[in-house]
């Protein structure tokens, strides 16, 4: 027959399930005294006991009163981020997969099945086994037994806070004291190891059944109360040996009926059967990852930088927002990120990268516009690897990220923005000519500007015509009439918050929101897309243009911690940050302005820069633009070093070869994913001076 009560798992794996063993006598004494090794054992147990009393006598004074108590134990519980609706898990961080729950809320069965398992008079013992103590002084090679649920709580109590020897059993005896049963068995769910990475009931509740531990069912409960034996081997993991974690389970159950726990009939726990449903695991292959390996894991690097700069978590030790049991609910959309994936992502079967030049990479944001909310993000397949969307702040405080890429043409879309700040009309006349100096700017006959396509209505052309040609040399010299500084305010005011310098071969990231910044760093090639900007950065640009209200780019949209919130996004008041009046707007629109298979109206800048000094090679390509209700910017590039963008079949790559479809097909989708309405833009007014370009109107 099994012992009714089972010991630490960690101390004694074997006795809970092992039959009592069958008492051997020892020898009889020839001179009627005991034999000379049974006395010793004798001897010392008295003096076990006497030391035992004395220490609690002792420790009522001084020693007991210096033990830590559950209040001055800090746990590390898991954070666990979620995409926007706040149910579906992103990843899972820190050091141990933990979430500290009110476990008083739990089925009172979890409790029972957790006590049958482990100690059978938990609610009526003193919280300390004195036979085991003396077990262990006297011969048991296991150490100091600890049975009690209490003394197991009281282990894992000293590890954290460093005590050994005696502090278990001393505080145990002072958890006992201080604390009702209720209070020491809700420390221990919370606590306790139940295998497959999982510490506490709720984490413990997701790895084995994938649900809350307040879902739990009796059988299930009993399943998670049996692997406390020996969690670490799996020997009682249904996955690992599923005839061992039976036999525990019959044991449990067993126990629930008898004495001297009783806590259902036995009529009642006959009828119970074992789960044939839980999540498969191999030790091999732990279920309790955290996901940061995964192309969502620079999402949650960009989570965590933003995090680290807000005023709740500014200065924290390191591992403060991993470890704190916090629950952020970001701003990514589950259904848009995938459709990201499925068309950005090399390695996925049916993307547009997938089977070309494994050199490729593409990065995609998206951006809900009004709200800075980022709804998709994607910077490279490897979440632990380099982040091509953006740059962020590591745990270390360094800048990391290959983010920034030269924006090419889709840089117009500032010079345009601003020209009509600034009264310029789309249909002023500018000059085109293939090959143009502009010896203000430093671009004498050594370094002219070259249009690197071509138009029907050069070698003069509206600004309108040269924003759909993509024309170089007539944004050349609108930015040389504008002021490069004006061109970068619209950037800035738009949503552009770095642009990178360059110093012969080294670049220099300038935070254009620094009131004192250089900016004499950057000249009239602004206006053209010279200097890098990030992925990121572009995206949320475009959500301003979209709605003509500037909202801050973010992450994440609440944290909370036992359910108060912490940190909440903070949204722009309606019309606040205008950076553009609505005439202004349509006509930017227009000017930008594709049709997409859906029939929406969606707003496109397509753009490249070269490779070197190559007339024909790309080094990146983009897309850019936008919809009433969506942002979107899509760069491609190579991993490493520049080297010219081509197609497996050896075709050169534009913007309108991997950006552009992707736009295209990001949007329609996430238009329905997001059930999103169509809005048409508004009818252009051609405000401004028709006479303000560059050259008369041709006769």
């Amino acid at each position: 027959m099994e012992t009714a009560e089972s010991p630490d798992s960690a101390e004694n794996p074997e006795a809970a399930d092992t039959p009592a063993a069958a008492a051997t006598p020892e020898p009889a004494a020839t001179d009627g005294k005991p034999p000379r090794r049974r006395r010793r054992k004798l001897l010392l147990t008295f003096g076990v006991l006497v030391a035992i009393l004395g220490l609690a006598a002792a420790a009522g004074a001084v020693y007991v009163s210096s033990v830590p108590t559950p209040n001055a134990i800090t746990l590390r519980e898991s954070t666990v981020v979620y995409y926007s609706d706040g149910k579906t898990v992103m990843a899972r961080l820190g050091q141990q997969n933990r979430t500290i729950i009110d476990t008083t809320k739990l089925p009172p069965y979890v409790a029972w099945a957790v006590m049958s398992a482990e100690d059978r008079t938990f609610e009526t013992n003193p919280g300390v086994d004195f036979k085991g103590l003396v077990r262990g002084v006297v011969g048991s090679n296991d150490g100091p037994g600890a049975s009690t649920i209490t003394m197991q709580y009281a282990r894992i109590a000293a590890d954290i806070t460093g005590a050994t020897g005696p502090d278990v059993a001393v505080m145990a005896w002072k958890f006992d004291d201080e604390y009702s049963k209720q209070q020491i068995m809700d420390m221990y769910l919370n606590t306790v190891y139940f295998g497959r990475g999982a510490y506490g009931i709720e984490a413990a509740a997701y790895a084995y059944f994938a649900k809350s531990a307040k879902s739990l069912t009796l059988p299930e409960a009993m399943v998670l109360a049996g692997v406390i034996k020996s969690p670490g081997d799996g020997a009682f993991d249904p996955s690992v040996n599923l005839d061992t974690a039976k036999d525990r389970w019959n044991f449990i159950r067993a126990g629930l009926s008898e004495a001297p726990l009783k806590k259902l009939p036995a009529d009642e726990t006959a009828k119970l059967t074992y789960p044939t449903v839980f999540v498969k695991w191999s030790p091999e292959t732990p279920a309790t990852g955290s996901g940061l390996d995964e192309p969502t894991g620079l999402i949650v690097q960009q989570v965590l930088a933003e995090l680290r700069q807000l005023p709740e978590f500014k200065g924290k030790e390191p591992g403060f927002i991993e470890n704190g049991g916090f629950k952020i609910v970001t701003t990514i959309d589950a259904a848009a990120e995938d459709i990201a994936l499925s068309l950005a992502d090399e390695t996925r079967r049916g993307s547009l990268l997938y089977g070309q030049p494994k050199t490729l990479q593409a990065a995609v944001v998206a951006i809900e516009p009004g709200t800075g909310r980022v709804l998709a993000y994607y910077g490279g397949h490897n979440g632990m690897g380099a982040d091509f969307a953006s740059w962020y702040y590591d745990a270390q405080g360094e800048p990391t990220g290959y983010g920034a890429h030269p924006p090419g043409s889709t840089a117009h879309v500032y010079g345009l923005a601003t020209a009509l700040r600034n009264g310029i009309s789309l249909k002023s006349y500018w000059s085109a000519d293939k090959i143009k100096t502009f010896p203000a700017s430093g671009r004498d006959a050594t370094r002219p500007v070259r249009n690197r396509s071509s138009a029907a209505c050069q070698p003069t052309c509206t600004l309108l015509e040269a924003t759909k040609a993509q024309l170089t040399v007539p944004f050349f010299g609108l930015t040389e009439q504008l002021g490069a500084k004006n061109v970068i305010d619209m950037a800035r005011n738009a949503g552009i918050r770095d642009m990178w310098s360059y110093t012969g071969d080294e670049r220099k990231r300038v935070d254009l929101r620094d009131a004192g910044a250089d900016l004499t760093t950057f000249g009239t090639e602004v206006g053209i897309g010279q200097y890098p900007v990030t992925v990121l950065d572009q995206a949320n640009a475009m959500a301003t243009f979209a709605q003509g209200v500037r909202a801050e780019a973010h992450f994440v949209k609440q944290v909370t911690k036992v359910g108060a919130v912490v940190h909440a996004e903070k949204l722009p008041d309606a019309g606040a940050n205008r950076i553009l009046s609505d005439n202004a707007l349509n006509d930017l629109a227009y000017a930008l302005k594709q049709p997409l298979p859906d029939g929406q109206d969606a707003a496109l800048a397509l753009g490249t820069w070269q490779y070197a000094a190559s007339p024909v090679d790309n080094a990146h390509a983009w897309a850019v633009g936008y919809t009433r209700n969506l942002a979107v910017a899509v760069w491609t590039g190579n991993t490493g070093k520049e080297q010219p963008l081509r197609l497996k079949n050896g075709a050169l790559i534009y913007g309108g070869t991997i950006p552009g479809p992707i736009f295209r097909e990001f949007v329609v989708r996430a238009t329905d994913a997001l059930h999103l309405t169509h809005k048409p833009f508004g009818q252009p007014v051609f405000l401004g001076d028709q006479a303000a370009g560059n050259t008369p109107a041709p006769k």
